[in-house]
């Protein structure tokens, strides 16, 4: 990206599917931002099927199942 373009984003909403379908949607939405150079915006934390079963921790964010400060993320 030049000094002077705009930067361009991609919108990442999960469906309410279970943890796998969101995994391998989050997945693919990942490669098509690098392919298209957009930054990729993610969801606030929020109930996950099955997941919102626990008591401890009924919202759940990506980052809980994925590192997003590993350098392969930036």
């Amino acid at each position: 990206r030049g000094p002077r373009s705009k930067a361009k984003y991609l919108a990442f909403t999960p469906d309410k599917g279970g943890f796998n379908n969101i995994r391998m949607s989050f997945e693919i939405i990942l490669i098509i931002a690098a392919a298209l150079d957009r930054i990729l915006v993610l969801p606030p934390e929020q109930p996950m099927y099955l997941l919102r079963n626990d008591g401890a921790k009924k919202h759940r964010g990506l980052n809980g199942f994925f590192d997003m400060e590993g350098d392969y993320f930036k």
